[in-house]
């Protein structure tokens, strides 16, 4: 019960801007999550311990502990947070600048949402897609992904994704 209540803590924290927050709500619930054999519980733990770290701009340890979620949630039947540890991993590598990887690891997510039938979560990794498409010389490809991410952010009305998504356009 603690472990989700600091995972919230983390995303809470994380949004506030308050990074050194999330990162300690994400140790601390990784401790206590590996005192645990509860696969979920350990891969949600390095997932908010991956956010946070991206959010505090290390993409090297967000990549670490996202990569270490990954396994822990194929173990469970939460494909929402595989394809949402997934999408933060792509997300990790894209800003890296380990393109090829970022590119793998998305489409998989992707593949995820599309089992899911999740037009919200899905929209940002849509961008993520069109991003590595542009930085590999592929824009035709770049602005599929940056259409459809707008046409799901209208869907689900998230302003912010359709205009990340305008400005991937204007940059293709």
């Amino acid at each position: 019960l603690r472990a989700a209540a600091l995972y919230g803590l983390i995303s809470r924290a994380g949004l506030l801007g308050d990074y050194a927050a999330a990162v300690a709500a994400a140790e601390e619930a990784l401790a206590i999550a590996v005192q645990t054999d509860d696969p979920f519980v350990l891969g949600r733990a390095y997932f908010g311990l991956g956010l946070a770290w991206q959010w505090s701009g290390d993409a090297t340890r967000a990549i670490a502990a996202l990569s270490r979620s990954v396994p822990y949630f194929r173990r469970t039947e939460r494909g929402d947070f595989l394809a949402f540890a997934l999408g933060a991993l792509g997300e990790s590598h894209l800003q890296s600048g380990n393109v090829d990887d970022a590119r793998t690891t998305l489409d998989e997510a992707l593949a995820l949402y599309h089992e899911l039938d999740d037009p919200t979560w899905s929209t940002g990794v849509r961008i993520y897609r069109g991003q590595v498409a542009r930085a590999q010389g592929e824009p035709t490809l770049a602005v599929r992904w940056f259409t459809e991410a707008i046409a799901s952010a209208r869907t689900v009305h998230f302003e912010r994704a359709m205009l990340e998504a305008v400005v991937g356009l204007a940059g293709v």
